[in-house]
Parts: structure tokens; sequence; C-alpha cells
């Protein structure tokens, strides 16, 4: 498997606020951006986005996202980190088109692993 992270997730006191700001710090096109009720997204060439969603928060957070090419890549790369530590936060499941799953790392950061391929 090769690590591909595609996505880093920001969570946000005010979704409205947040999405004004950033579309005006990344000055990018309408077509590279996704609005959605409890999301925004910006698209960047490269190949990842920055993913704004609105949550009851203390303090700011990530989310990082680990793209797999298959389902039992999700399942192996939570099991790997569930042996190094890591504790699981969501056991992998299918949600709408994707499998996904996530796990805290040791020192608190949240890391989803998707597979488009269900």
């Amino acid at each position: 498997m090769q690590p591909k992270i595609t996505s880093i997730t920001i969570t946000v006191h005010n979704l409205d606020r947040a999405y004004r700001f950033y579309k005006d710090v990344f000055d990018l096109p309408f077509e590279q951006i996704l609005i959605e009720s409890d999301h925004v997204a910006f698209f960047f060439e490269q190949g990842i986005s920055v993913v704004l969603m609105e949550g009851v928060i203390e303090e700011p957070s990530l989310i990082f996202t680990q793209e797999a090419t298959s389902t039992l890549e999700v399942d192996q790369l939570i099991r790997r980190a569930r042996e190094a530590g890591a504790e699981i936060v969501e056991v992998p499941l299918v949600e709408q088109s994707t499998y996904a799953g996530m796990f805290q790392d040791l020192d608190g950061y949240l890391w989803e692993v998707i597979s488009w391929n269900t």
C-alpha cells in the first residue's frame, strides 16, 4: 500500500464564517468548492482537499484521511494502527458508497481510513 493522504478535515465553530474565510484565503473558483449541509470541501490541484465540518468543539481539531484501494486495505491499516497502540474510534463499515474506519493516534490526532471501492 502506498500511503496517500487525500484530505484534512478541520472542525469549526461556525461553518458559514469559516467558509467565507477560507474561500477568501484560497481564492478558488467555485467549481473547486463543494458545499453540503454539514460540510464544505475545497479541492486543490494536487489531489488533496481541505474539508470544513461544523461541530461542537472545545478545541480546534484535525482529521487526516488516508485513502485505501480496497476494503481489505482499510481493515489492514486499522488493525496495524490498533496493534501499534491507537484507539479505534470507528470500526470500519460501509456507509453510502464508502468503506471507512477511524483511529486516534498516540498524540490524539484522528485518522480516517477510507476506500471508495466497496
